[in-house]
Parts: C-alpha cells; sequence; structure tokens
C-alpha cells in the first residue's frame, strides 16, 4: 500500500499492561521476503518488530521522572510501502504514515533505562506524540525530571514548547541526544507525520503565513518566530554536525566547582578527558575560550541560556552557520566553521537543573563501563532531588 494512508490491520490493548517499555514483534516466517525488510530510501526497515510505551493512567502516581520515547525519528525513516521522508527524489514524501511497519529506528536507547532501574529508579513513560499534546503546567504538576535518551531528530514544536515550559516550571531536565529537534514536524489525528525538512521555505504553504509559525514542518533554528532547540537543551546539531566520522571521539572535560560532582567517583578530573564518548554524529553550541575555559556564546543566533556552562567540549570543523544558510536546501553547503561539540549545565532561575550531552552514545552505548555509569548515576542522582 502506497501514501500515508495506512489503516490498523491489528490493534494491541494495553490497559492490562504496566507502564513501560515494551517491544512487539511477529514471527519473521510470517512476511513475504519482499516485506520482511526494506531498502526503498537506503536506510534498513525491519518490519518484523517495533518498540513503544505504555504510559501510567495517572500521571506522576507511580514515578516523578519521565523517560520520553522517540516515536517519530523511525517514523522519517521508514520506508515500507516504497514512500519516505528519505529517498528523495524517488520515493520522498512530506507526509508519511506513523501506521506502518518498520519504525524502530532510534527506539533501542533501552540500556540506560534498565540500568538505572537496576540501580532504584523508577519512571513514567510517554512518546513524542503524547508529549505534543502536554502542557508545562501538566507536565510540571505530575514529574520533577524529564529525560530524552536517543535520536529525537524530529520533533513537534508544541513537544518542544511544553518541556520549554516545565524547565521554566522548575522541573529538571537530561538530554542526551545528537540530533534533538533538528526538524520540526505535524501530527496529524489520522496518525500522519509531516515534514518538508529544508525545502520548507519553498514547499511548506503554513510557510510565511502569519500565526502558523509554530507549525511550520522544517528547521527549527532557522524559521522565524520559532522556539529554537538552543533555548531548550542549548545545543544543536548544526553546531556539532559530523565531529567525530568513523572514530571514538575522547572529550575533553573542563571542571569548575560548580560541575564537580559530575565526576565524582570517576577517577577523572579537570583536563582529563572522557574516553571514546561518542564517533560520528553530535550537537554542540557556539563557543569561545577565555583563558583556557569554554563559555558560551549567547547570541541572536541561538538564544541560550546565559547561565549555561560548558564542561565537555570536543573541536568540530564541520559544524554549520545556520544562521547564514540563506535559503540553501543542501546543509551540506551551509558556510562551515570551526564549533564544538558540547556537554552543557544549567542552573536555571526557575530552580531548573538541566543537563545536555553532545551525542546519545555517551548515555547508551558505554552502559558496562564503570567509569560511565558512575557518570550517569552522578547525574541523576542529582536531578532527581525535587528542585526548589
Amino acid at each position: 500500500m502506497l501514501g500515508a494512508d495506512f489503516v490498523p490491520s491489528a490493534v494491541l490493548f494495553s490497559y492490562d499492561l504496566e507502564p513501560g517499555l515494551y517491544a512487539v514483534s511477529i514471527v519473521q516466517g510470517e512476511f513475504q521476503p519482499e516485506t520482511l525488510v526494506n531498502t526503498y530510501n537506503g536506510f534498513t526497515s525491519d518490519n518484523d518488530f517495533a518498540r513503544f510505551v505504555v504510559t501510567s493512567a495517572t500521571a506522576g502516581t507511580r514515578a516523578r521522572t519521565l523517560w520520553v520515547h522517540d516515536s517519530l525519528t523511525g517514523t522519517a525513516y521508514g520506508s515500507f510501502g516504497g514512500q519516505s521522508i528519505y529517498g528523495y527524489p524517488d520515493v520522498a514524501r512530506p507526509t508519511v504514515s506513523m501506521l506502518r511497519p518498520g519504525l524502530g529506528r532510534g527506539t533501542e536507547n533501552f540500556l540506560p533505562l534498565r540500568f538505572l532501574r537496576q540501580h532504584g529508579y523508577e519512571f513514567d513513560y510517554m512518546d513524542l506524540v503524547a508529549l505534543a499534546a502536554q502542557s508545562g503546567q501538566s507536565l510540571r504538576s505530575a514529574y520533577d525530571l524529564i529525560v530524552f535518551v536517543g535520536q529525537f531528530e524530529y520533533m513537534p514544536t508544541a513537544a518542544l514548547a511544553a518541556v520549554e515550559d516545565f524547565l521554566g516550571r522548575g522541573g529538571n531536565g537530561f538530554f542526551a541526544s545528537n540530533e534533538f529537534a533538528a526538524y520540526r514536524v505535524r501530527l496529524s489525528p489520522t496518525s500522519q507525520m509531516t515534514t518538508y525538512k529544508t525545502f520548507y521555505e519553498t514547499d511548506d504553504p503554513l510557510c510565511g503565513v502569519p500565526g502558523s509559525e509554530s507549525e511550520v514542518a522544517g528547521i527549527g533554528m532557522t524559521t522565524p518566530g520559532v522556539l529554537r532547540e538552543t533555548e531548550v537543551i542549548g545545543n544543536t546539531v548544526w553546531g556539532g554536525m559530523n565531529a567525530s566520522p568513523g572514530a571514538g571521539a575522547d572529550l575533553p572535560l573542563y571542571i569548575t566547582p560548580a560541575t564537580s560532582w559530575l565526576i565524582e567517583g570517576t577517577g577523572l578530573g579537570n583536563g582529563d578527558v572522557l574516553p571514546g564518548a561518542f564517533s560520528d554524529w553530535a550537537a554542540g553550541t557556539p563557543i569561545e575560550f577565555v583563558a583556557g575555559w569554554p563559555v558560551v556564546l549567547p547570541s541572536e543566533h541561538t538564544g541560550i541560556q546565559p547561565v549555561t556552562r560548558v564542561w565537555g567540549a570536543f573541536p568540530s570543523s564541520d559544524c554549520k552557520e545556520w544562521w547564514n544558510w540563506n535559503g540553501e536546501t543542501n546543509p551540506g553547503l551551509w558556510p562551515p566553521y570551526n564549533g564544538y561539540a558540547t556537554a552543557l549545565y544549567q542552573q536555571r532561575a526557575s530552580g531548573a537543573q538541566v543537563i545536555t550531552l553532545p551525542s546519545n552514545h555517551i548515555a547508551n552505548y558505554h552502559i558496562g563501563n564503570p567509569l560511565y555509569e558512575r557518570l550517569l548515576l552522578n547525574i541523576f542522582q542529582r536531578l532527581t532531588l525535587r528542585s526548589t
């Protein structure tokens, strides 16, 4: 079946399931070979399984920490039915269905969840579609900490705004993502997702329509009047890009008294590195060095919180001047600059504490390494203390 008009062929009712992260699968032998795996768009879509979360019926009664599930990156990369956000020009379409198979990309970040639960941390769960329907006030009344571990490349502006309001009300945040909110999306009541990505200026009918800024499905960092990811977490993929292609990056640490709690018990100190912290894509923000210390550059291009501290910075020559993109639809041709993939700490006036990592690899792919496990436990011990 082509297009975005898929309908459910089977429904799983979750009323009797405990809140949590689940996987559902179909026996591979039940598939026709041509529908088991798709590569129409150049990315592999495995159609025999999917991950999903079950949310508590009453928010906040199970746990005061919310684990957010990335249910939209896979929607973009999937290609079942021969159409996808990717694969331009052969199969690409701006609107795709969230009811197709093969939407598992970006949902494999469960190792830190399992690790933290083994250490006594409890969570409630919500996916991006549900998050986009929440208000910051309702989130804050139920939760003290919101957690994003994963790619989260595609984000409804409404979800981002709810998170920012949550932080503005004193809720804490932990963000471990390499491409957080790189592209904005629109969601429809019929389970479809739309994004025009870099072509939004020419193709999105809502672009330039007064009052529709929050619904424009393009690049949040270049769309006037739209909340930018840097205003929320400090980082953007354009500020880090492919910082360490194909090789592990040793992330240099710049530790001050305000951030020394991060590395307690790790054996690390200021001037050391997090070994092999990430590879390939990362997120960052413009910084400068003053007397050998990295300092964020608050500017009209980022709207970054002035209370943001840099405690890790890896040089990247692949960063892009998104503010000078001048309508060029190919990010590879945007003006480059020598930037940094950055690890950040915010202590906001609201009382919120926010930790932002340059890549989900730091939180996800190093479980089993005592150094990284200690770092993760330090972060969660700090952020789960109720803010005042």
